[in-house]
């Protein structure tokens, strides 16, 4: 019993962070022009900093960024604890003056949520077929 019981919060969890995800996802698609997105998404959190998306990945997400590289390991974009946390800028990037290298951090989820799809470019086949 116990072991359904923790299969079961596993995977609502993957669940649960993939549906909050996606509606953000509507949001910004669905968004016409950048300022309209941004205003949306900066009165949801006002973290808010940018999207990232990857093409032929997973990777669709809002970005944040906080004074530190903590709070968005274990809290989504709504700021609810979340083990799938956030995708987030690093805390000593600049967005007045921005940097010439920016530093994004997210978990490699086991299900290829957040940045868990990026580790198909260690697969050479995979690599040649998304070069430019």
């Amino acid at each position: 019993m116990f072991s359904l019981s923790s299969l079961y919060d596993y995977l609502n969890n993957y669940y649960v962070a993939a549906k909050n995800y996606k509606e953000l996802g509507e949001l910004y698609h669905k968004g016409e022009g950048v300022k309209y997105k941004t205003k949306s998404l900066v009165g949801i959190n006002k973290d808010y900093v940018g999207w990232i998306n990857i093409e032929d990945t997973t990777v669709d997400y809002p970005v944040v960024k906080t004074g530190d590289n903590e709070f968005y390991l274990s809290h989504n974009f709504y700021k609810q604890e979340d083990f799938a946390g956030a995708i987030f800028m690093d805390y000593r990037n600049s967005m007045d003056k921005l940097d010439k290298n920016l530093i994004l951090y997210g978990h490699n989820m086991k299900d290829g949520s957040m940045f868990g799809s990026l580790k198909n470019y260690l697969e050479e086949d995979y690599l040649k077929k998304t070069e430019l």
